[in-house]
Order: C-alpha cells, then sequence, then structure tokens
C-alpha cells in the first residue's frame, strides 16, 4: 500500500509543477488522482495475478 501513496505525492509535485508553469492542473495530476490511478493498477494487477 505504499506505492499509491508515493505515487500521488509524485503526481502533486507534478501538479504542482504543470500549475506553476501553465496555470492549471490536470485531475491526474493530483495527490488523488495519482493515488487512485496506483491503487487500481494495484488490485488489478493483484486479481489477475493472485500476488503481491
Amino acid at each position: 500500500m505504499l506505492s499509491p501513496l508515493l505515487n500521488g505525492l509524485l503526481m502533486q509535485f507534478y501538479g504542482s509543477w504543470q500549475a506553476r508553469r501553465r496555470g492549471h492542473e490536470t485531475l491526474a495530476a493530483s495527490f488523488m488522482g495519482g493515488a487512485v490511478f496506483a491503487f487500481g493498477f494495484a488490485l488489478v494487477r493483484f486479481l489477475l495475478l493472485g500476488e503481491p
């Protein structure tokens, strides 16, 4: 469960950079967007492979 948190933080930093540069940030470039993406990816991987 560490990966969604780290990915969320990374996307939050990218979103902040994007907002300073372009004036807006996308939904994917936020903490929640990055964390939900990583959690969903980990869930699908677990369901398909059956192992972490």
